[in-house]
């Protein structure tokens, strides 16, 4: 059986939503390591994915690694910006990014 394109991407898109899901049910149990692994897995099948990439600066910063926080951080903003409209979920991801980066005292050095 072969598979087209647009086919696979859906899949993968599908299966990227599938580890976002379960990163976000570890998140809610304060269970950061094996949620930042089911982030880090749908982005191997979405790379542009700036909700993954946002929760997982977000799992960063709640065990205190404020380097790799930061990073997936700018990331997302970088991701939400390149966007041309965003949905009011996105939004809101987009300007806590910004707030957690200010409060990491580097949204100074992400400007420039």
């Amino acid at each position: 059986m072969f598979f087209s394109g647009p086919a696979l991407a859906e899949e993968d898109s599908e299966l990227a939503e599938v580890y976002y899901q379960a990163g976000l049910s570890l998140l809610k149990q304060n269970s950061f390591g094996p949620a930042t692994e089911k982030f880090e897995r749908a982005l191997t099948y979405n790379s542009n994915f700036p909700k993954a990439v946002f929760k997982l600066g977000e799992c960063y910063e709640k065990m205190n690694e404020r380097q790799k926080a930061v990073i997936y951080y700018r990331r997302c903003v970088k991701m939400f910006w390149k966007k041309t409209a965003l949905a009011k979920e996105e939004e809101e991801m987009l300007n806590q990014a910004l707030r957690n980066l200010d409060k990491l005292d580097v949204k100074s050095s992400f400007l420039h």
